[in-house]
């Protein structure tokens, strides 16, 4: 019997909707019924994920910003934040280099900081289709080039990037990769690209937390669907992919399973 399911929450724990709100009901019943703990190791912020622990009455244990911070019981075991002058260099350069730019800032203080070389209007618009795609209700949204540049200078850290663009997006990851992949963390998905701190990831994010708890890596099942989940399949023996994940998802995994509920098969 396993002790912890570790899990991804949007197009995983939280498909074929991607709102907390809408929980799928089968999924519910897994987790009430489980025995053991419940982690998820997520992109999405503290805040959301405070709020989804509670919704499902679990235990606040939980890994956000694709492991750039580590909840432990409700409190803060590990954090590690974007380096401000690289991260600058790297603004500065997707402005520079590339049009139609969104770039999203997410710090500790559940802002979302959006900015770019759009009109206010478009990113505005663009923000708002993602919230109602995503339910992203949780944290606090500004459209503000001051409040970036402030936020690049201060001592707030910043625990994830994002980059939004219609056209190029591939193109930029493998060039973004090239010129700043000794710094940062690229995940690239259909319609962004993620940056995360070097030397922090989902997987080893999650060999923390379970050291801490006490736990064996062979207790462990990890469930995933993206680019930014391969490190908990290559991490963890135990490990299934959604079957709408792309090949390379699936290929890393022990296990394709249809959706979330196939998990208890193997609890």
């Amino acid at each position: 019997m396993s002790k912890i399911i570790a899990t991804d929450l949007d197009g995983t724990f939280l498909y074929p909707k991607r709102k907390f709100f809408l929980v799928d009901k089968r999924y519910k019943k897994i987790i009430n019924r489980y025995p053991g703990e419940i982690v998820f190791a997520t992109g999405r912020g503290d805040r959301f994920c405070r709020r989804i622990n509670r919704l499902l009455d679990v235990k606040e244990n939980y890994i956000c910003f694709n492991g750039a911070l580590v909840i432990r019981d409700g409190e803060i075991i590990f954090r590690h934040s974007l380096r401000k002058v690289a991260l600058t260099h790297l603004y500065n350069y997707v402005l520079e280099n590339y049009s139609g730019i969104h770039f999203y800032l997410f710090d500790n203080k559940n802002r979302i900081v959006l900015s770019g070389n759009t009109s206010k209007y478009l990113m505005y618009k663009s923000y708002i289709k993602r919230i109602f795609r995503s339910g992203r209700y949780s944290e606090f949204f500004n459209i503000s080039q001051k409040l970036t540049n402030s936020l690049l200078r201060d001592e707030t850290s910043i625990y994830k990037a994002m980059i939004y663009v219609d056209k190029n997006l591939e193109n930029i990851y493998y060039d973004l990769i090239k010129n700043f992949g000794e710094y940062f963390n690229f995940y690239l998905s259909l319609s962004s690209i993620e940056i995360s701190p070097k030397g922090v990831s989902k997987g080893t994010a999650l060999e923390f937390l379970i050291k801490e708890m006490g736990i064996d890596k062979s207790d462990v099942l990890v469930a995933g669907n993206d680019q930014n989940d391969l490190t908990l399949f290559e991490m963890f023996e135990n490990s299934f992919a959604i079957r709408n994940s792309e090949g390379l998802i699936k290929n890393k995994a022990k296990y394709v399973i249809n959706d979330f509920a196939e998990i208890e098969k193997h609890l």
